[in-house]
């Protein structure tokens, strides 16, 4: 009898999503892609960021040790940057020192931090005698390649 039940509601939860489907395709593609669109990219961007924390973070961890056995140790945070999508994005940047009190570099936020392609780009533009002054519309010339 449990089987039979079971049965009847897994079949009544695959029409009802068959339905729920049907609706869906029904409504406007163009209308739907064009408001998921900037969720989409937003969302993208967070995800971007939250990726470059985890590797700074698992970096860290790497450069930390054994506890009790740490030949480095954190210092906190101070604000920073990385590249991201093309512009400078603002990220605290964790600080990490030796036993003898010197700055321990980050390689991977050190990476990115550089973009070949944003300084590449900002050159072109300079050499090509870009006023100063139209600086906004250079920045949009460099972020579309």
């Amino acid at each position: 009898m449990r089987k039979y039940l079971r049965q009847n509601q897994q079949a009544k939860g695959k029409a009802a999503n068959r339905e729920r489907l049907a609706l869906e395709v029904q409504l406007p593609m163009n209308e739907r892609i064009a408001g998921v669109s900037e969720d989409l990219e937003s969302f993208a961007a967070e995800l971007g960021l939250v990726v470059i924390q985890r590797v700074l973070e698992a970096e860290i961890q790497q450069k930390l040790g054994k506890w009790a056995a740490q030949p480095i140790c954190r210092h906190g945070h101070e604000p920073g940057y990385v590249i991201f999508g093309g512009r400078k994005v603002p990220l605290e940047r964790p600080r990490l020192r030796s036993r003898e009190d010197k700055e321990v570099p980050l390689t991977s936020y050190q990476a990115f931090q550089k973009n070949g392609k944003m300084q590449r780009a900002v050159a072109r533009q300079l050499t090509r005698q870009c006023s100063s002054r139209d600086y906004e519309g250079a920045i949009e010339d460099c972020l579309q390649g």
